[in-house]
């Protein structure tokens, strides 16, 4: 005999059945696009990537067998190389991370504490967070310059009298390895000082107010209030920045290329050399993706030591005092400045060292001294520049590549972040899961099967596919940012009061209603602060782009063009620094436009509270 309770569950699960068919036809419409993306180009991926590991792929033949550990057998065993990426990826995480966090964590909390001019410093340390990661290689590949023409052997030498002889910097294994980890640090403190500004905005001035009545210092405060709400955002940051120290490959590239032996290697720039730049020399029809002039490399992937690859190697916690006294809150507030000014001095310096040179003609010869100011103003180097074929070309090819990506990019992740935010389905918060997931995945070890998924689509006229064509690259673009967009407004989302979209209903309306008639209006800022943050990385991305439209000059975009003038021209400071700046100028622009109105009250209100 059944009893009551199981005839009712029984009884139960037609309607559950059906609750359940319901939300997810209601949230198809929201999550489908983004979905279908993130399966194609980065579940599907991810999953073949892990075949490939255990199989033996012959990629011009395309036949697979299956080998178990074998693949891994061999790497582990076949050599240093590995061990020497593996081992700097590591150590740029150890080294790079925590700098990252108490520079960011010192610089928001200084900021903060100003009562005028946070605008300024906030841009300030922020520029190098905009600036492409090819400008910021290029500039510091000049200033750790091998001769006595570079900054830091000038400073070392020359004045402070600290080494006898100049330092080959780049050639060297570890002072190669340190150029990458100072790199690093300086591009994204900037960031993770915003978040933390955000965060630190968003603390009720109230919690402060009565720790003060209590006879709390400032130092109690700092402990007892600010650091416990500042620990989501610390793990935040933290988590982020280790997820891109397996990204790191453009730094190595262009400053050391891996030399000496690999021992300036990482993972990404490993993969790079043995997937796109060694296996293309095996087939013919991708031969217009390799630079035969400037990858002179040995079978082991290192650059020869060749003439011209030499010439191209060579070429205030405690600071504030809480008082009435108007004396001590004006001393306080000059310190603070003191102490940033002389931070973001010392923090500009790549800035100085890239304008003033971009004035100068130094016909392939770097200036001795280092110059940090201009002797003149030449405009040659941007009229040669702006004349150049090309230049028309990757300038119409970023702002195109960049402005449809990031129109489709955040429609689709809105859409996503509002139907996991607010609409109940079944598997919902496991489908969320598997988007987490792949944030904890490195970018790069899926670039290998986006490649062949790319080639693989058949149409008409094109014998590789989608390989070397804008929408090939517009897909990948989109679909690898769908997750940490989606994550990134999803927060926002469910910080919006449910009364809201309760109204609604009552009124008849929908989900379609809910969207675009309120949610849309009330995350301006959020979306704002996602759009010039995602215009930022587009903008200036460089390894997807090198991957799947490589040298084609039809399809070259600026950061490709700033990496060729700098291999192809041996090398012409001033014009690369002239287009540097030509480059940067859309972004800076950008961010100084809005970041007071979007950014700050969009991290604030959405990516910070969650």
């Amino acid at each position: 005999m059944v009893s009551a309770e199981k005839a009712g569950l029984r009884a139960g699960r037609p309607g559950a059945v059906r609750k359940g068919v319901r939300g997810w036809l209601t949230a198809l419409p929201f999550i489908l696009p983004g979905l279908i993306l993130v399966a194609v180009f980065v579940l599907y991926p991810l999953l073949f990537t892990i075949r490939i590991a255990l199989s033996d792929y012959q990629i011009v033949q395309g036949n697979i067998t299956f080998i178990g550990l074998e693949n891994f057998k061999k790497v582990l065993s076949g050599g240093s190389r590995f061990w020497y990426a593996y081992r700097n990826n590591f150590l740029y995480a150890l080294v790079t991370v925590p700098f990252i966090l108490l520079g960011g964590m010192l610089f928001a909390y200084l900021i903060n504490n100003l009562k005028r001019g946070q605008g300024v410093f906030r841009v300030g340390f922020y520029l190098p967070v905009i600036t492409s990661w090819v400008i910021v290689s290029l500039v510091f590949q000049y200033m750790f310059n091998n001769s006595n023409r570079g900054l830091i052997n000038y400073i070392l030498v020359d004045v402070l009298h600290v080494l006898d002889d100049y330092v080959p910097w780049l050639l060297r294994e570890w002072s190669g390895n340190a150029a990458i980890w100072l790199m690093g640090i300086w591009k994204n403190v900037g960031w993770a000082m915003l978040i933390y500004l955000a965060a630190l905005q968003s603390i009720p001035k109230e919690r402060y107010e009565a720790a003060e009545l209590d006879g709390a210092g400032l130092w109690a405060r700092f402990r007892h209030i600010t650091m416990p709400s500042l620990r989501p955002t610390t793990f935040y940051v933290m988590v982020n920045m280790i997820i891109g120290s397996f990204n790191v490959f453009i730094q190595v590239m262009m400053l050391t290329g891996g030399n000496p032996n690999g021992k300036t290697s990482t993972l990404q720039y490993l993969l790079y050399d043995k997937a796109f730049v060694q296996s293309i020399r095996l087939r013919r029809g991708f031969r217009h993706w390799y630079d035969l002039r400037r990858d002179h490399r040995d079978p082991d992937g290192d650059p020869e030591p060749d003439a011209e690859a030499e010439q191209h190697r060579t070429g205030g916690i405690g600071l504030k005092h809480v008082k009435s006294k108007k004396g001590s809150e004006l001393l306080g507030q000059i310190l603070l400045w003191a102490l940033l000014i002389g931070a973001l001095l010392v923090f500009s310096v790549p800035f100085f060292f890239m304008i003033s040179n971009s004035f100068e003609e130094f016909s392939y010869v770097l200036p001795y001294p280092p110059r940090l100011l201009p002797t003149r103003l030449d405009f040659s180097a941007y009229k040669h520049i702006l004349e150049l074929e090309i230049f028309p070309t990757a300038v119409w090819n970023s702002v195109v590549n960049t402005c449809v990506t990031v129109v489709l990019s955040v429609f689709i992740s809105t859409l996503s972040a509002y139907g996991f935010a607010r609409i109940r389905f079944p598997g919902r918060d496991k489908l969320f899961g598997i988007y987490l997931f792949t944030l904890m995945m490195p970018g790069f070890l899926n670039i290998i099967p986006q490649f062949l998924i790319l080639k693989g689509i058949p149409l008409p006229g094109l014998t590789n596919g989608l390989i070397g064509t804008r929408a090939g690259l517009i897909l990948v673009y989109v679909a690898t940012n769908v997750c940490g967009h989606t994550f990134f407004l999803r927060n926002f989302f469910r910080s919006l009061p449910d009364s809201l979209s309760e109204s609604v209903i009552i009124d008849g309306g929908g989900h379609g209603t809910i969207f675009f008639k309120i949610m849309l209006p009330l995350s301006k800022p959020a979306i704002g602060t996602m759009t010039i943050f995602a215009f930022q990385g587009f903008w200036e991305e460089y390894f997807t782009a090198k991957v799947l439209v490589g040298a084609d000059e039809k399809m070259m975009t600026l950061p490709l063009l700033l990496q060729r003038l700098n291999g192809q021209y041996a090398t012409r400071w001033e014009w690369v620094f002239a287009a540097s700046i030509l480059a940067l100028l859309p972004v800076v622009a950008l961010f100084i436009l809005f970041q007071r109105k979007m950014v700050v009250g969009g991290l604030t209100q959405g990516a910070v509270k969650g």
